[in-house]
């Protein structure tokens, strides 16, 4: 098949989007295995050589799910600090509301140290991680203002701290997706985790002991 080039940015745009959509809808169908380069390009009616003028690999197209995923979520937060009264418990809300929303922090995050981040380029990798940093410098600088007994740094660290815990959970939790029915077994019950009743809990303590603190 010969490779028909997009011809303007929109073009452009909207393949790579078509091949994201493509390797998300293959993911979960797939029940968290990551699907093969030929396997994404053929959902996406696509030439193979298509995809590598967007991605190197495919762990680099789910980084960048990954990516989008976080934007979307820090926006959502930055959003609720612009406005003119804000408290802890409400950035608590926003945060865990934004988190459970976005799929890909949930289903992906657990899998970037040990997964996506051992086939994809350095400056790929590099550039993932300068996002991650910047979206929470900005955040928190925007705590910083709104409740001036925190530092910038340590609001930074807290909202760190709480996304390696919905990593943790999202570890062990069931999977949203699965034809397994070991999970519907009632004597599981008591490993059956979720973010709200069981991360939630932990990141207020957190949130707690960083305004007291």
């Amino acid at each position: 098949m010969s490779i028909i080039r997009a011809r303007d940015a929109e073009q452009k745009l909207q393949r790579k989007q078509t091949l994201l959509d493509a390797g998300w809808e293959l993911f979960l169908a797939g029940e968290g295995q990551l699907p093969s380069v030929a396997q994404i390009v053929a959902r996406a009616g696509l030439a193979k050589g298509t995809f590598y003028i967007y991605f190197k690999t495919k762990e680099e197209l789910f980084l960048e799910l990954v990516t989008t995923a976080m934007d979307e979520l820090f926006g959502k937060l930055n959003r609720y600090l612009d406005q003119d009264e804000v408290s802890a418990t409400g950035c608590i809300d926003v945060f865990i509301q934004a988190v459970d929303r976005e799929a890909p922090i949930i289903q992906l995050g657990p899998m970037v140290t040990g997964v996506l981040e051992k086939n994809t380029a350095p400056d790929v990798l590099l550039r993932f991680k300068r996002q991650l940093l910047s979206n929470l410098h900005e955040c928190g600088d925007k705590l910083g203002r709104c409740f001036p007994g925190i530092s910038p740094k340590k609001a930074a660290r807290t909202l760190l701290t709480s996304y390696a815990i919905v990593l943790g959970i999202a570890q062990i939790q069931p999977p949203q997706r699965s034809n397994s029915t070991v999970w519907q077994e009632p004597d599981l019950e008591d490993i059956r985790l979720s973010l709200q009743e069981d991360a939630r809990p932990i990141i207020e303590m957190l949130w707690v002991q960083t305004f007291r603190s």
